[in-house]
């Protein structure tokens, strides 16, 4: 008959909290201390698992790879500079003594809104009121 060990191995859960006793003969004692010094061998050598990831982890990385090449293809393709709008053509004039926003932005845009017009040059130069210097350069929308 062989004999018995009491030897402590960890059974169920990984949790520190869970260790339990299982009587055991001598030959698995044995089988035991010889996994554990293979495992602590590894350990020494430097040797590591590989990482293992879950379902959601492989989801993560997917989607760290596969949005930003999205993103970048769509802006490659073009649609992403259409998104981003173009910029007003412009043309830059010289103020004549008499002559008010209202009169430039009929000038300048034919058949907008002169309104609109007169909003746009405000908003192009940074105006805070209507108040032109004869002789000041300013930037207006053409009509096109």
């Amino acid at each position: 008959m062989a004999s018995t060990t009491l030897s402590a191995s960890q059974t169920g859960a990984s949790s520190m909290h869970q260790r339990h006793l299982r009587l055991v003969d001598a030959r698995e004692s044995a089988r035991i201390q010889a996994a554990r010094k293979l495992q602590w061998d590894a350990m020494q050598a430097g040797y590591r698992t590989p990482v293992r990831l879950t379902k959601r982890g492989r989801r993560l990385v997917a989607g760290l790879v596969v949005v930003p090449l999205t993103a970048l293809l769509w802006l490659v393709s073009g649609h992403g500079v259409a998104a981003m709008g173009t910029a007003p053509i412009t043309k830059t004039v010289v103020v004549q003594p008499g002559q008010s926003l209202w009169d430039l932005a009929v000038t300048a845009a034919p058949g907008a809104d002169p309104r609109e017009t007169v909003y746009e040059i405000k908003q192009m130069n940074h105006f805070t009121s209507s108040d032109l210097v004869p002789g000041q350069a300013i930037v207006v929308p053409t009509g096109s």
